[in-house]
């Protein structure tokens, strides 16, 4: 499983819109491995992490329109993190964060 996490120099980033760097770490089993990290322009976003075969996406803030994308890419996501994406997805691994595969509030204002 491809996990890529949408960070600034080890934190996550808080605005999904703005993020231009994604840690690629491929998880298997109990084993855990970094890869390079995955640079991005920001019209392109989903289509690199879809050809990158990203699996779970883990962010933070995203705004509707960006969830609905990575949803019909068929990447399962994790959103509205924080911290450090090291501990994040510790965390994850450790069962804590779970994808949720039910759209933000439909009604939320902003």
């Amino acid at each position: 499983m491809l996990v890529a996490i949408a960070s600034n120099d080890g934190s996550i980033t808080r605005c999904f819109e703005e993020v231009r760097r994604f840690e690629l770490h491929d998880v298997r089993d109990d084993g855990q491995t970094p890869l390079s990290d995955l640079y991005v322009k920001s019209c392109n976003v989903i289509e690199v992490l879809v050809s990158a075969g990203v699996d779970l996406l883990i962010c933070g803030n995203i705004d509707h329109n960006g969830e609905a994308a990575v949803r019909k890419s068929g990447i399962r996501i994790i959103r509205d993190t924080i911290g450090l994406s090291c501990d994040v997805l510790s965390a994850w691994r450790a069962g804590y964060l779970e994808p949720s595969d039910s759209p933000m509030c439909t009604n939320a204002r902003f």
